[in-house]
């Protein structure tokens, strides 16, 4: 089987992270920030007490945000 993994992807993933550092953000720009990248999602429709899933693809910085918007995350 071949497997699954591009070396490239890894390696750049990291560097990523550390040249795109969000934390001098400011709270508004954040929140500007988060409701454009959620705009499509159905907060509304969300039960109460959802249970929300943060995967770990990123650097957790949309964590904060969510949290307040679920019952458990």
């Amino acid at each position: 089987m071949t497997p699954n993994i591009n070396n490239e992807v890894v390696a750049g993933f990291g560097d990523e992270w550390s040249r795109f550092d969000q934390s001098a953000l400011t709270g508004e720009e954040l929140q500007t920030m988060f409701d454009n990248y959620f705009n499509i999602f159905p907060w509304k429709s969300l039960p109460d007490g959802a249970i929300g899933f943060d995967l770990g693809c990123g650097s957790g910085r949309w964590a904060k945000l969510v949290a307040p918007r679920v019952g458990k995350l």
